[in-house]
C-alpha cells in the first residue's frame, strides 16, 4: 500500500500560520510605523497601482517597495513606500512574497 508523502509544513497541528509569525512590533510595525503610514496615506490617498492603470481607488494599505526585511536598507523611509488599495497590496504580497511574508523566491 502506498505511503502518504511527507509534508513540508513544520507548524504544529492545530496552530495557524498567522499564530507562528512574530508579533507586528517585532517585525518593525510599531508606533513609528503607524505615524509614517498615516503620513503616507495623507500625502497619497489614492492607490498608486490603480492610478497607473487609469483607475481611481482609495488607498488603505502602505507597501514597502524594497521590502522591510529586518528594517531593510530603507526601512520606513517615505521614498520606499507606496499607497495601495487592499486588492493591489494583496496581489503584490502574494506575487513577491508568496503570501503572509513567506519568501516565494526560494
Amino acid at each position: 500500500m502506498p505511503r502518504k508523502p511527507p509534508t513540508l509544513n513544520t507548524r504544529p497541528r492545530g496552530v495557524s500560520t498567522e499564530a507562528m509569525r512574530p508579533s507586528a512590533a517585532k517585525r518593525g510595525y510599531d508606533g513609528r510605523w503607524n505615524r509614517t503610514r498615516a503620513v503616507k496615506l495623507a500625502r497619497n490617498p489614492l492607490c498608486e497601482d490603480c492610478d497607473e492603470r487609469g483607475l481611481t481607488c482609495g488607498a488603505t494599505e502602505v507597501d514597502h517597495i524594497d521590502g522591510l526585511g529586518p528594517l531593510g536598507p530603507k526601512g520606513h523611509d517615505l521614498d520606499n513606500l507606496r499607497s495601495l488599495c487592499k486588492p493591489c497590496h494583496s496581489r503584490k504580497t502574494v506575487r513577491e512574497d508568496g503570501g503572509l511574508g513567506r519568501n516565494a523566491k526560494g
